[in-house]
């Protein structure tokens, strides 16, 4: 009888080790679930230095509307309407005197 007592309780142990096993084996890691963890750090890392820049540009673009807007106020008419010219000129590159008015 002795040996069916061991041969049962040798049963049970392996039973219960094997039913642990199962309701506490750890989670296989899935790979694609991996990458798109990364993706998603890389996404909020990217989204937060668009911002970043955004920031950084609007106050730059802020104080640039500030200086300009303080040089136009000092200036009379004719020397706003001259600047504007000389700086159209230099944009499309054309040498085009500020004093004459030009038909395109």
């Amino acid at each position: 009888m002795t040996k069916y007592k061991l041969l049962l309780i040798f049963s049970a142990l392996i039973a219960g080790g094997l039913l642990a096993w199962w309701l506490f084996k750890p989670v296989p890691i899935n790979p694609v679930d991996v990458q798109l963890e990364y993706i998603k750090y890389e996404i909020e890392q990217m989204e937060q230095r668009v911002n970043d820049i955004d920031t950084r540009v609007r106050k730059e673009v802020g104080k640039i509307r500030e200086t300009v807007k303080q040089e136009v106020s000092s200036m009379s008419t004719d020397g706003v309407a001259d600047a504007l010219n000389a700086e159209l000129a230099e944009f499309r590159r054309l040498d085009v005197p500020s004093q004459r008015n030009v038909n395109f």
